[in-house]
């Protein structure tokens, strides 16, 4: 299993330099491998959830909206669905939760300083 999830999630895969197509097909299929071995994943869960995580803060601009929604659902089964200690999954998914309410909370300041424009619906909507 790990060559696998290697191969899914190194340059071959995620990290494709150059294949936006790529790297969609691997948060797809990573999640649908997760989705079906999740059972004998709770060795590993740890190491997984961190190794997502980190590409998501570092390159998650670099993925569409669906692909980073993968991810996210992949973390989701494998915080939910293994016998992790209740400890152990409230500090991953903290680990995983934090950075993206840092950014929100950021926009959100940032759309304070700015003035509000009476022809614009929704504000928040392109910048979220």
């Amino acid at each position: 299993l790990p060559p696998v999830l290697m191969s899914l999630s190194g340059p071959r895969g995620l990290q494709a330099a150059h294949s936006g197509k790529v790297r969609a097909r691997s948060c797809y299929l990573l999640l649908k491998l997760v989705g079906n071995v999740i059972s004998i994943m709770t060795p590993i869960v740890e190491d997984v959830v961190t190794g997502i995580q980190s590409y998501l803060a570092s390159n998650g601009a670099e993925l569409r909206q669906d692909d980073a929604l993968y991810l996210f659902e992949t973390i989701g089964l494998l915080l939910g669905k293994t016998n992790l200690p209740t400890e152990l999954r409230a500090a991953s998914l903290k680990q995983v939760m934090l950075p993206h309410v840092q950014r929100i909370e950021n926009l959100l300041e940032e759309i304070k300083r700015q003035p509000v424009q009476d022809d614009d619906d929704d504000p928040l909507g392109d910048l979220l």
